[in-house]
């Protein structure tokens, strides 16, 4: 059996459904060439890299170690990829770090340790732009690996900053340390980190793998982004996950500006909290306040929706009425201006899944809006 995906067809759906076509068609759909290709097991949108109007899709393929990248088109996708880069085992794309206004893309290797990021749109080509590989910590004797990585213009220069988590495994009672470092972007980009902070690993209360997930966004509403940083719980332990909350400045504070704890755990079944925080997913500003809105949760952990603000708050506007995988903002399907969620509900067992879609508003409720049930479920992408 080859390995395969369908692409475009959520996105086709969702739209159409607002105009006046309500059939689910399949507009793409690409194979991979031998069993063990896993075409399709990471996906990334670049943009318009070769600025015909459309929008353009990239491809991870960990079977081969390559990433495909597909020029959009009015009609069908063409199934020959349009350019590869041989070598990486996943790809996605991070905020403009270079200035130029356009998405990086970021693409994994073999090497746990290095961080390879090629400049996107027209610029977009095989030859690394920039590199980054982290050694082992002096301090702590052991592996190193990359956790997260995100952007955004948290020093307030214009320019959009790179932002990388690493987690270090160590021996004797350290046991690990989870580390954040943020590169200036712009002209000042180079490969000394401009921030760092590092949190060792927790006995009491058991919490570990600071960094574990990141993000860059607006919480105060004023000129800077702000960074939030996830740290995982343990749950034989009964720990909860949390976030540390870091203020975006000229300079910036290594200090927490807050760190905000699990909510309760929901009375409908699967909201495990030892994971909490480690999907951090924004949206636009949905109420117009000039802040972020955005979901928290994680593995085995429903979705919970925050309005963006400083602090943030403790109870959360509403949860999700669906558990699942792989959340993602979509794009603006009902063209009201809001940002919608995506959401996938995997079925192993049954090679099958679901796809819920939640359309944003400035009420986010909790309740689907559209229910996509499909046969082979891997990945999406907007």
């Amino acid at each position: 059996m080859k390995a395969t995906v369908l692409l475009g067809f959520l996105l086709f759906y969702s739209v159409s459904m607002f105009i006046s076509h309500p059939s689910l068609a399949i507009i793409c759909y690409l194979e991979g060439n031998n069993q063990n290709d896993r075409l399709g097991t990471s996906l990334a949108g670049p943009g318009d890299v070769n600025g015909d109007g459309y929008a353009d899709l990239l491809v991870g393929e960990i079977g081969t170690k390559r990433v495909k990248l597909y020029y959009g088109n009015a009609g069908r996708i063409d199934s020959i990829p349009d350019m590869i880069w041989n070598g990486y085992t996943s790809v996605r794309t991070i905020g403009d770090i270079n200035g130029d206004g356009k998405p990086e893309v970021v693409m994994g290797t073999d090497s746990a340790n290095k961080l390879v990021i090629f400049w996107g749109g027209n610029l977009l080509d095989t030859i690394p732009d920039f590199v980054l590989t982290f050694p082992p910590d002096s301090v702590c004797v052991g592996g190193v690996a990359i956790q997260d990585v995100s952007s955004g213009d948290l020093n307030g220069d214009g320019y959009g900053d790179l932002v990388v988590s690493t987690i270090y495994t160590c021996g004797g009672p350290i046991f690990e340390l989870g580390r954040v470092q943020i590169y200036w972007g712009g002209p000042l980009l180079d490969t000394i980190p401009d921030w760092m902070r590092t949190v060792p690993y927790q006995p009491s209360p058991r919490r570990s793998q600071f960094g574990a997930s990141i993000k860059a966004l607006n919480l105060n509403g004023d000129s800077y982004m702000d960074l939030i940083v996830s740290q995982m719980g343990n749950s034989s332990n009964s720990t909860t996950g949390c976030l540390h909350i870091f203020l975006g400045g000229n300079p910036m504070d290594t200090l927490e500006d807050q760190i905000l704890g699990a909510p309760p755990p929901a009375t409908m079944s699967g909201d495990s909290r030892d994971l909490w925080g480690l999907w951090i997913i924004p949206l636009n500003d949905l109420n117009g306040d000039g802040r972020t809105d955005f979901w928290l949760g994680g593995p085995s952990t429903l979705l919970r929706f925050y309005g963006g603000s400083f602090p943030i708050d403790s109870v959360p506007i509403t949860i999700l009425d669906q558990a699942g995988d792989r959340p993602t903002p979509g794009g603006d399907y009902n063209k009201d201006g809001f940002t919608d969620l995506i959401l996938g509900q995997p079925i192993p067992s049954f090679l099958a899944g679901n796809v819920f879609i939640y359309l944003g508003s400035s009420n986010m409720a909790g309740k689907y809006d559209i229910a996509i049930p499909c046969y082979v479920l891997q990945d999406y992408v907007d």
